[in-house]
């Protein structure tokens, strides 16, 4: 049961961030970041790392369904972010922040 929840959670998840890109908006330069990391990670470990490294305000860490982060990174960072090797792929976040 909890097996087939997970797997529900994770196909929602995917779903979600595979949609994302088509609402970063029109032209415009994001600044917020969805990576999705590598199975094989520590999230949270890996999401203070790139705090560090390549100055990413990291606002949410994901573990179970999804291992990766939210973060605003600055834009000419993010490609660094998608060649670190522990990073599967990292798409713009199209959900407007209402603060």
């Amino acid at each position: 049961m909890s097996r087939c929840f997970v797997l529900l959670a994770a196909v929602a998840v995917l779903t979600v961030v595979a949609v994302l890109p088509a609402q970063a908006g029109s032209g415009s330069a994001a600044d917020r970041y969805i990576v999705v990391l590598k199975g094989a990670v520590d999230p949270q470990a890996v999401a203070d790392l790139h705090a560090t490294r390549y100055a990413a305000n990291v606002d949410h860490v994901w573990g179970q369904a999804l291992h990766g982060y939210a973060a605003v990174i600055p834009n000419d960072r993010v490609a660094e972010v998608r060649a670190d090797s522990n990073v599967s792929y990292v798409v713009a976040d199209g959900i407007d922040d209402p603060s």
